[in-house]
Parts: structure tokens; sequence; C-alpha cells
């Protein structure tokens, strides 16, 4: 089954609109989130993040009625804008992120990879 060009927009759109508040969200309170002096909490950010980003891809399934067939695709599409300037942010990290430490430059990589894998895992697991 396919995606119809409409959707797929559609999905790609809230893909944007979630790196959009997710950057804005990291800007504003990321030096809590990622402190490199609170292992323990970034330990914590990172299992959270799992059950939080299941929840929304699977969320964003039902609301768009994708059918199980196309939920890779939709996944893709899903995190398709966050991945690309996400790779044009990460290198200005110290300009788009001030608050941040630049030692959380590698915790704050790692949160965007567990974030983006989960959503593509959960595109290709309910998909069977």
């Amino acid at each position: 089954m396919t995606i119809e060009r409409n959707e797929m927009n559609t999905l790609v759109a809230i893909g944007f609109v979630i790196w959009l508040v997710a950057t804005v969200a990291f800007r504003l309170v990321g030096h809590f989130l990622l402190n490199p002096d609170n292992e323990p909490f970034i330990a914590a950010v990172f299992m959270v993040t799992i059950p939080a980003m299941v929840l929304l891809t699977l969320g964003i399934f039902r609301w768009r009625k994708i059918p199980s067939a196309s939920k890779p695709i939709a996944a893709s599409l899903l995190v398709l804008p966050g991945m690309s300037l996400d790779a044009i942010v990460l290198p200005l990290f110290e300009s788009v992120y001030p608050n941040m430490a630049p030692e959380s430059t590698g915790y704050f990589g790692g949160f965007l990879l567990l974030a983006y894998a989960v959503v593509l895992v959960v595109g290709v697991r309910e998909n069977t």
C-alpha cells in the first residue's frame, strides 16, 4: 500500500513541526535536561524518551489513519525533516543552543539518534 502525495506532505509537515517544537524546547531547557554534570538524570531522559516517542508515533499513525503496510514509509517521512535539519543544526550547536554546555553535544546527538530510531522501529514494527 502506498501513501497519497497529500498525506506524504502532511507527514513531512508534522515531522517539521515536531522538530521545530523540540528545537525550541531544547534551546530553552536543554541545559537542564542534558546537563553533563548529571548523568543519572540524562539516563532518565533517555529512558523516558523511548515510550514518549512510541506513544507520539502511534498517536500520529492513529490520527492520520495510516494503514499498517504504509507505516514504515510514514515513519520515514516523519523523521526526514528533523534528521535533515539536525544535520545542519548540530555543527552550529553552540550558536543554536547557547544555554547548553558544549560537553552536552554528544548527549544531544545520542538523544536525537535514539528518538529517530524509535520512530523508525515503531514504523517497521507496526507493519508486522
